[in-house]
Parts: C-alpha cells; sequence; structure tokens
C-alpha cells in the first residue's frame, strides 16, 4: 500500500469515528424526557355548571423547564372542542394554579375531558381528569345604554329593546365604559372630569372606585374595556399604564405602557392584551403586546387606528386596521412578528369591525355595513345604513347592533334594519346583559 493511500484511508476511518461519536453525542444530549403532569383540582367527575370558573391547579415536573402550559376542554373521545387556554411559563417544578373560565353558551350537559399539557420545547406531557358539566340555558336579562355629552354620562336599562329607563345621570366626561354581565357591574371612567367608577347595576351601588388625576383639559382615564373570555377589566390611564382589574373591579397588576405614548384602544386574546397607542409628538401608531402579567412582548407600527383583533390560530391574529390605503384586514403571525395584509378596501374608511363567528366579521366602512369571511370573502348588507362608528353582535339571536351619534340600530345578519332607536345624547356604549 502506498503511503499516502495509506494516510487517506485511516484519515477516512478518522472522520467516520468523529462523525459517529457526534453523532452520538447529539443523540446523548437530545431531550427525550416529557413533563409529568398531576392534576390536582378539579377532582375526578367533580360536577360543574357551564356558568363555572374552574380552579385548575397542577403539578409539573420535568428535566428541562417548561415553557408552556395549555389548558382545554374535550369531549369523551378525547377530541378538542376549540375552548382552550395558554400560558407561558417558566421553571420545574411547577405549582400550576389559574382559573379556567367557561364562556361556551352552547355547551350541552355531559361528561368532558379537561387536559393539562406542559411543554418544554421538545416534548409535551399531558394530565387528565373527567368532568361532568350542567347545561344552564343562556338568556338575555336586559340592555344597556350609556350615553355622554362634555359633561354627564346617562345610563339607560331596558328589559325589552325598546322599553329603555333612565338610571341614572352621572357628573363624568366620559372616557369609557365597560359591562361584566357575569357579576352585573359596570364601569364609568371619567376624562379630566370624574374617578372610574364600578356600579352594581341591579340597585346601582357603587362597588369599587378608582381615582382620577385629570386636570387642565388632561385627561387622566383614556378608556375602559372588559373581557368576559379572560374576566378582566382593562382601564387605560394616561402615566401611560394600562390598569388591570378582576371581574370586581379590583387591581390585580398593571402594564407600564410604550414612554411618551398615549393608550387608544385595548384588546384581549387569551392570555395576551393588545393595545393601540399614539405618540404624543407625532402621528405615530403603536400597537403593543403584552402578557397578562404586563409584561411587553412586542410592539408593531400601525399605518392607522386598530378596530378589531380577534384570534386566527395559536399563533396568528386577525388586526383590523383603518389604515392609510383603506379598510384593510391583516393577520399577525406572533411566532415571526409578522403582519401581512390579507384583506383591502381601497379608499374606504374603517369605521367599526366586529368578530361574529371564528374568521366572520361585519364591518362599517365609508361605503356601507358588510360581512367578510376569511374563508368565503366579502358579501354586501346594507350599503344605505348611515357610517355606524361601533358594532356590537348578540351571539344568542345572531343579531347585530350598531351605533352612529345618539342612534341605536337593530340589524340582521343580512342586512335589514329591524329597529332604530334614538336617544337625546350620543351613544358612547351598548351591552346585551346575559345571565351568563
Amino acid at each position: 500500500m502506498k503511503f499516502s493511500t495509506f494516510v487517506h484511508t485511516r484519515l477516512n476511518c478518522l472522520m467516520v469515528i468523529l462523525v459517529v461519536f457526534s453523532l452520538q453525542g447529539c443523540n446523548e444530549n437530545k431531550d427525550e424526557e416529557s413533563p409529568r403532569v398531576i392534576i390536582e383540582s378539579p377532582y375526578e367527575n367533580q360536577n360543574f355548571s357551564t356558568v363555572d370558573t374552574l380552579t385548575i391547579f397542577a403539578n409539573i415536573t420535568d428535566n428541562e423547564k417548561i415553557k408552556s402550559i395549555e389548558i382545554s376542554l374535550l369531549d369523551t373521545d378525547y377530541n378538542g372542542l376549540g375552548i382552550a387556554r395558554s400560558y407561558q411559563t417558566s421553571g420545574s417544578p411547577l405549582n400550576f394554579l389559574t382559573d379556567f373560565i367557561l364562556d361556551e353558551p352552547f355547551l350541552n350537559s355531559g361528561v368532558y375531558n379537561l387536559a393539562v399539557r406542559a411543554n418544554d420545547g421538545e416534548n409535551t406531557g399531558s394530565g387528565y381528569v373527567q368532568i361532568h358539566l350542567t347545561a344552564v340555558e343562556r338568556v338575555i336579562e336586559n340592555y344597556l345604554v350609556v350615553t355622554k355629552n362634555s359633561t354627564e354620562a346617562g345610563v339607560y336599562l331596558g328589559s325589552e329593546i325598546n322599553d329603555w329607563q333612565e338610571k341614572g345621570v352621572y357628573s363624568i366626561d366620559l372616557s369609557g365604559a365597560a359591562l361584566n354581565y357575569r357579576q352585573n357591574i359596570l364601569g364609568l371612567a371619567g376624562g379630566v372630569i370624574g374617578d372610574a367608577v364600578f356600579y352594581e347595576i341591579e340597585e346601582f351601588d357603587v362597588v369599587a372606585t378608582i381615582p382620577g388625576f385629570g386636570g387642565n383639559s388632561l385627561p387622566y382615564f383614556f378608556g375602559l374595556e372588559f373581557s368576559a373570555k379572560a374576566e378582566r377589566f382593562y382601564l387605560m390611564q394616561r402615566d401611560p399604564q394600562l390598569r388591570i382589574l378582576d371581574k370586581y373591579a379590583t387591581p390585580v397588576s398593571a402594564a407600564q405602557l410604550i414612554p411618551n405614548f398615549l393608550p387608544e384602544k385595548v384588546f384581549s386574546i387569551d392570555d395576551d392584551i393588545f393595545v393601540l397607542q399614539k405618540s404624543i409628538t407625532s402621528p405615530t401608531l403603536l400597537m403593543g403586546r403584552y402578557a397578562s402579567s404586563g409584561l411587553l412582548l412586542n410592539s408593531y407600527t400601525m399605518s392607522g387606528p386598530v378596530k378589531e383583533v380577534a384570534k386566527k390560530s395559536q399563533s396568528e391574529t386577525y388586526v383590523w386596521e383603518d389604515g392609510a390605503n383603506g379598510a384593510s384586514m391583516l393577520i399577525l403571525n406572533s411566532g415571526n412578528n409578522l403582519m401581512e395584509s390579507a384583506y383591502l378596501r381601497q379608499g374606504e374608511t374603517l369605521h367599526a369591525a366586529k368578530e361574529i363567528g371564528n374568521g366572520s366579521f361585519i364591518i362599517s366602512t365609508s361605503t356601507g355595513l358588510y360581512r367578510y369571511d376569511y374563508s368565503g370573502g366579502t358579501t354586501v348588507l346594507n350599503t344605505l345604513i348611515e357610517s355606524l362608528t361601533a358594532l356590537y353582535y348578540d351571539d344568542l339571536n345572531g343579531i347585530i347592533y350598531g351605533t352612529a351619534e345618539n342612534k341605536l340600530y337593530q340589524i340582521s345578519t343580512t342586512g335589514v334594519v329591524i329597529n332604530t332607536y334614538t336617544f337625546a345624547d350620543s351613544i358612547a356604549y351598548f351591552a346585551v346583559n346575559y345571565n351568563r
């Protein structure tokens, strides 16, 4: 054998050995151990109603840090029902405790499985517990309208949509209103005048007050929203800060917003909070994405006001924007933080948008009222109705409500105006008050 051939052969052998050892090293470093999940609460075969909030407590252990946890409701064959919430975590072991809100009006009585899944970045471990649910009929208790002028807010309740009674007039330059229909708590937030006050709407007793510090024509509170999914009030402040309140209007946490920007609108999806913020020195608009703890996860530059944010999938979000080029729907991918245009009505102003089903929206533009389905395109509903600046949806009866100045419109899903109601002042807020 020639020396060069001998050396070449030996080198090839060494390379093969090194590759083998390298592959073995990679395999040795690969995590193949799944997290272990033990559900302590609820217990097996525990009974609940479909209006209950479930307390979830699970012990989770793993050789790696747990990165995320998902809770979901499954049928008896362990098929998903689309009822799930995700949480970002870090650590192991974990004693995981949270409330899981059942906010699904069409759940039937029966046996279900509750799943808690923990992921460490490579492996997923699951725990299951069987529970029994008893359906509670969902009905409308009443309707609510809040009106405003420069110094006062009026609250009206109606047992029927055409039977309104004034419940009170409050000295406040209203910046926002929100109803938690489960606890029957209505919040009214002032701007320059007044505090953020929360009322129990049966007797209109005050249940909580958060002082406002407006003055010199500068508002302190910029708006108020309520998320039925998260059972949280979101109070926007000048600090800039988003104060997060529980379902009883008790402060639980806060998000420090982007410096030199003021909050304009807030949206909540699962464990994420989206806050539209406007620069105090320029027309720049940013939408910040925050965790429920208040941690800023990312921010996105917007070309115009955001009117609706809704969940598309675990990693994608629908964003409706009154953009520079017209009324548009964007899709935000939280995995790569890219936002791409999915639909555009060129040159039209977007006044309002409201999700009425998964991927289905009602939108009000400068040319009329439309229904847009992500999978099916656009349907013209009504081009004669005046531009509605706010949209609401009664999912129990499939009725659309829209407001324009001091008028409330009741509209069918085919675009037919059923009724119109006129109030003395501009309508700032409308809500359907369900029993659950």
